[in-house]
């Protein structure tokens, strides 16, 4: 039989938050002089040629405008790209506007919540799972690990759905009632740790409260009214699903950043202060992991980072063999600029620092941000008005309110 290779690598909550909190310390490249938005350009190729990195795209916003977007070694700027763990901010969100709609609260628990599944699927292994609450789950601190046992969403159990299943489809029934087959190893709520399950866990909690697949319910609730109208689960990694399977360009992905907005209409009040208060959330010091992101606050207010890393390489996996090497990058000021960059293959950890201390620096160094916004440019923003439907062919019975395909995932 032929043999799976996985390897994976998340930045900790504490790595990340250590490189963003040096990054205004040190020095520029030495390409990163310009005082415009090209300075994220300067910075971004300078890096690329000293570390030999052979792909990237680059996008980045200022004052909810579309600034720049650039595609390196060949990659179009307009792609749409795996994004690895930056899908867990999507899902944050997600939940959040079920939390604005009063269909989950952070006190909900999985014994409440995904009741029926449980009912078809059988009783996790680790009864104790029915007690994590959804702040748990958003928090990391569920319980479960990747230090004393494996990932349940990761490692030799995404090996084995990958190899049942292939990667193309979400499966997400399948992949979490594989995960819930682990036991946790501690005691909900007890302490943070950075494990994928959670937000796999989170995108059957979506479908369980919204009553549609996770990727219908994020896509029209959520990215759709923020103008992003052409997010998927990939094409390719679908089976990452919640907590990593989503497939966005750069210039929609930092459309999707407003959702974190002080205005959004995604996340209502009572959950912004929760999101933005580290009791109970720290990762270090004042730090806190919240709804998917990294948080962090300064004089201006919260600044929000993500990172996103995925390396495997699977040959016995259904439709042909699995491979991909990439790292991504979110980063949402408190003085209103953002960038999102795409890398391949993955960097080192301290080459992807060097990069972290290359982009910061040169939002630092812009004077002046470009008043245009090539959003719409792009394809990002309101929706064309849909066409007249002709009197002669009206609509036929039952397809009003069709919610599209069938519960594929979770």
């Amino acid at each position: 039989m032929a043999r799976g290779r996985v390897k994976q690598r998340r930045a900790s909550g504490r790595a990340l938050l250590g490189a963003v909190l040096v990054l205004c310390a040190l020095a520029a490249p030495s390409g990163a002089s310009a005082q415009t938005v090209e300075a994220f350009d300067l910075a971004f190729k300078d890096w690329m040629r000293r570390h030999r990195v052979a792909q990237g795209v680059l996008a980045v916003s200022h004052g909810g405008r579309l600034a720049l977007v650039r595609g390196y070694g060949g990659l179009d700027p307009e792609a749409s790209l795996p994004l690895a763990s930056l899908a867990k901010p999507i899902t944050g969100a997600c939940v959040a506007t079920l939390l604005r709609d009063r269909k989950l609260t952070l006190d909900t628990k999985l014994g409440d919540v995904l009741d029926p599944f449980f009912r078809r699927h059988g009783d996790p292994a680790d009864m104790r799972v029915r007690m994590i609450t959804i702040e748990q789950l958003l928090t990391h601190r569920s319980g479960f690990s990747r230090h004393a046992n494996p990932d349940p969403a990761s490692g030799a159990a995404l090996l084995a759905h990958l190899r049942a299943y292939g990667g193309a489809q979400p499966h997400l029934n399948e992949a979490l009632a594989r995960a819930l087959r682990y036991r946790l190893t501690r005691a909900p709520g007890r302490a943070y740790e950075y494990v994928n399950v959670n937000y796999l866990i989170l995108g059957a909690v979506i479908e369980q409260a919204s009553g549609r697949t996770y990727e219908e319910y994020c896509r029209t609730t959520l990215l759709r009214p923020l103008g992003v109208h052409g997010a998927r689960l990939s094409d390719k990694w679908a089976a990452l699903s919640s907590y990593g399977g989503w497939s966005l360009s750069g210039a929609e992905y930092l459309a999707f950043l407003a959702a974190f907005d002080r205005d959004s209409k995604m996340i209502d009040a009572a959950t912004q202060r929760w999101m933005l208060t580290p009791a109970g959330k720290q990762i270090d010091g004042d730090s806190a992991y919240t709804l998917g992101m990294v948080v962090s606050r300064d004089g201006a207010g919260a600044n929000f980072v993500h990172t996103g890393l995925w390396a495997h390489t699977q040959i016995d996996v259904p439709g042909g063999p699995l491979f991909g090497s990439l790292a991504t990058l979110a980063v949402k000021r408190a003085d209103g600029a953002a960038w999102f960059a795409f890398m391949s293959p993955q960097p080192s950890k301290p080459v992807r620092a060097d990069l972290y201390r290359a982009l910061w620096d040169a939002a630092n160094r812009v004077k002046a941000w470009p008043q245009h916004d090539l959003f719409a440019r792009y394809g990002v923003g309101k929706e064309p008005a849909p066409a007249v439907v002709p009197v002669a062919t009206p609509l036929k019975t039952g397809d009003a309110g069709k919610l599209g395909d069938a519960p594929a995932r979770n």
